[in-house]
């Protein structure tokens, strides 16, 4: 650094620069000036120059050595926050206004919510190791709660670069088929429809679903929100059901195959990822089939002789030809 001396009228006296110590020395002095002023004219980056001038008193010529403490101030740094999104989901809508992050070190402490464009800059700061850390996120990214160390610099921008793992919106469907006792019901396929809004109706998920042996649960796993939203959060189908399929695992039931089982889906829920059931009419919200009633009758007939007279003892078989054979029917021998 660079400093001149001059006197009470601004006349030049002087000039010398700071050694490695930072130290400057002014030799052969006039006392009778009594007092001089001294000036910073250089300083070294990133110091800020500080041309006030100094005020020095030399009126004592007993005095050789005069000791003057000045202190420069370092230019501030400033830092800027950057959020990006790791593989965005393409339905997805990220509002960066909800996070918040953490920033400390060099005396300062406090939290920042970013902007809209998901960016953070901090003005004026001294030049040293500062920590930042998420604190807040929207529910559709995870949360990076790790302590990142930056260094600012002086007279300089540091850029910090904080990226978020988008959630993956996959969320479950799913039902439960009992019988009208309320036990359950294995093995009973499902499929998922989505309608579109000019009627054109999809196949959703897994092309059929069987219920489970245990709990007569039939479930739609891995789900993918972009099927089901657009970006903007509008539905893609005007409604979707849910609709029993033939089977053959419970001969006693009566199959259903005609209703469709509304589906009622909750946005908010499958962003969390949930299991979304899939409700019949009763409170349970399980889907019921019905057993098959018994048909129970009875057949007769009385065998006489010629004259009429009830004969006695005499056997009779009963046996049943199936419809597929046209050219049969039911025999009494």
């Amino acid at each position: 650094m660079q400093f001149r001396l001059e006197d009470e009228q601004g006349n030049f006296i002087a000039r010398e620069q700071t050694n490695a110590k930072g130290y400057i020395q002014f030799k052969g002095l006039d006392y009778s000036l009594n007092t001089v002023y001294l000036i910073e004219e250089i300083t070294i980056p990133p110091y800020i120059l500080d041309p006030t001038p100094i005020k020095v008193d030399i009126s004592n010529p007993e005095t050789e050595v005069y000791l003057r403490k000045i202190t420069n101030t370092q230019k501030a740094g400033s830092l800027a926050v950057q959020k990006v999104i790791v593989e965005p989901e393409s339905n997805q809508i990220y509002d960066y206004t909800k996070i918040k992050i953490a920033i400390w070190g060099n005396g300062i402490s406090g939290e920042y919510y970013l902007d809209q464009q998901g960016k953070l800059s901090i003005p004026n700061l001294k030049a040293g190791t500062y920590f930042i850390q998420e604190k807040e996120a929207p529910d559709n990214v995870v949360i990076d709660s790790t302590i990142y160390p930056l260094v600012v610099e002086s007279d300089k921008t540091t850029t910090f670069t904080l990226n978020n793992q988008a959630k993956k919106v996959e969320f479950s469907l799913w039902l439960r088929k009992v019988d009208e006792n309320g036990q359950a019901l294995q093995n009973i396929p499902f499929e998922l429809i989505g309608v579109l809004a000019n009627g054109q109706e999809q196949t959703l998920g897994s092309a059929v679903a069987t219920t489970e042996e245990t709990n007569g649960v039939v479930t739609w796993t891995n789900l993918n929100g972009d099927a089901f939203w657009q970006e903007d959060g509008t539905p893609i189908y005007k409604n979707i059901y849910a609709i029993e399929r033939p089977t053959n695992a419970n001969p006693n039931i009566i199959q259903d195959l005609e209703t469709k089982i509304p589906v009622i889906l909750d946005r908010e829920q499958a962003l969390q990822g949930q299991a979304i059931q899939i409700k019949g009419q009763n409170p349970s919200g399980d889907i019921i089939n019905y057993y098959k009633e018994e048909i129970k009758f009875s057949l007769w007939l009385r065998k006489v002789d010629e004259n009429g007279q009830a004969l006695q003892n005499i056997p009779f078989e009963l046996i049943g030809v199936l419809a597929t054979d046209k050219n049969k029917h039911l025999e009494v021998r």
